[in-house]
C-alpha cells in the first residue's frame, strides 16, 4: 500500500489499465472514492489516453495500449512531485 497521502502515478496508471488487484486495489478503490485530488490526476491520465488514441489512431489493439501504459507508468512513477510532496 502506498504510505504517502496519495496515490502513486504508477498506482493510478495500473488502476486505469485494469492491471492493479487484490488490497492494493482494495486501497485504490476506496481512496479514490474519497480523494478529489487523486480523482483529478486519475482523469488528467484518461485525457492524456483519450488524447494519444485520437493523434494514434492506428493503436487500436489492446495489447498495443498496455505497452504504452506500462511505458508511461516506467517513465512517470516517481519522477512526477506528487501534490502531498509540494507542500
Amino acid at each position: 500500500m502506498p504510505t504517502g497521502k496519495h496515490a502513486s502515478d504508477g498506482d493510478l496508471l495500473a488502476w486505469e489499465d485494469g492491471s492493479v488487484n487484490g488490497a492494493r486495489r482494495t486501497w485504490l478503490a476506496s481512496h479514490l472514492e474519497s480523494c478529489l485530488v487523486c480523482r483529478d490526476r486519475l482523469a488528467q491520465f484518461q485525457g492524456i489516453e483519450r488524447l494519444i488514441q485520437e493523434q494514434f489512431p492506428l493503436i487500436d489493439d489492446a495489447e498495443s495500449q498496455k505497452e504504452i501504459l506500462e511505458r508511461m507508468r516506467v517513465e512517470l512513477d516517481g519522477k512526477c512531485p506528487r501534490d502531498d510532496e509540494s507542500s
